[in-house]
């Protein structure tokens, strides 16, 4: 999850009211994966003013969230795994397009395998018999206009 700290916010912009709390910073209270999405919506529905927002978005059930509550006015365009060195094996952190993300049922609940840009394809505890057997949660190309 991300935390933030009170010396890192920050004073509202001169002009803007809006209901929002803005940070110098946030933090990452542990060593997991995270996901950078970009979502799309519409000025007052309105096709001719897009307004794109990046989201930083701590965990799969989160996501999918996002996701599932797309609409023709506000939706995800574009998804980055953020993944660290014990899970992407190169020794530091990596942002990659996620290009399809799959689950593994379990006693213990849900792991996921993240499939990035380059098809590499971070396991993330499970076995390569089981990417076989695993349930595609987001497929590339379920965004229009992929960023």
């Amino acid at each position: 999850m991300f935390e933030t700290y009170p010396d890192a916010q920050l004073a509202a912009p001169l002009g803007f009211q809006l209901e929002t709390t803005r940070w110098a910073y946030i933090a990452q209270s542990n060593n997991s994966e995270w996901f950078y999405v970009t979502h799309e919506y519409l000025q007052e529905g309105d096709p001719e003013y897009p307004c794109r927002q990046q989201l930083l978005i701590p965990a799969v059930p989160y996501l999918m969230g996002l996701i599932q509550s797309d609409t023709p006015e506000a939706k995800v365009v574009s998804i980055k795994l953020v993944s660290p060195p014990w899970l992407n094996n190169q020794g530091d952190w990596r942002m990659e397009k996620l290009e399809q993300l799959c689950a593994v049922s379990g006693p213990q609940g849900n792991r996921y395998i993240y499939v990035v840009e380059g098809h590499a394809t971070y396991l993330n505890g499970c076995t390569p018999e089981e990417l076989s057997l695993s349930q595609t949660l987001w497929p590339s190309g379920a965004c229009e206009n992929d960023a």
